[in-house]
């Protein structure tokens, strides 16, 4: 099962632990020691089932990986990429070579859909 923890920051890692107590409690799992688990700020991290739903219900802050907000799909900008990267870009799309060799505004505006 894939957790994300809420609580953490970018660029800071938060670290999240079970005892052996609480594994004893609540599976049958035999770790000689308690278990460090380190969540980055939007990155999954993978787990077993068992181990995930005793970390969340330790943790209110860790969730499912795909529960909670939804992220906006960011808009591609076209701006800052030069104009052979534009050419590669629409040729991948599907346009053919000849078709890719026009002004750049007018491949801006084949690769928005503006045609």
């Amino acid at each position: 099962m894939k957790l994300k923890d809420t609580g953490t920051q970018p660029n800071c890692p938060t670290s999240r632990f079970l005892t052996k107590e609480d594994l004893k409690k609540e599976t049958d799992s035999t770790h000689p020691t308690r278990m460090n688990f380190i969540f980055r700020h939007g990155v999954p991290l993978s787990l077993r089932d068992d181990h995930a739903k005793v970390l969340m219900k330790k943790y209110p802050t860790v969730i499912p990986f795909d529960q909670g907000v939804k992220q906006k799909k960011k808009e591609v900008s076209y701006g800052n990429i030069s104009y052979k990267e534009l050419q590669k870009l629409a040729r991948e799309k599907g346009y053919t070579f000849k078709e890719t060799m026009v002004k750049r505004d007018v491949l801006l505006e084949l690769l928005k859909g503006k045609k």
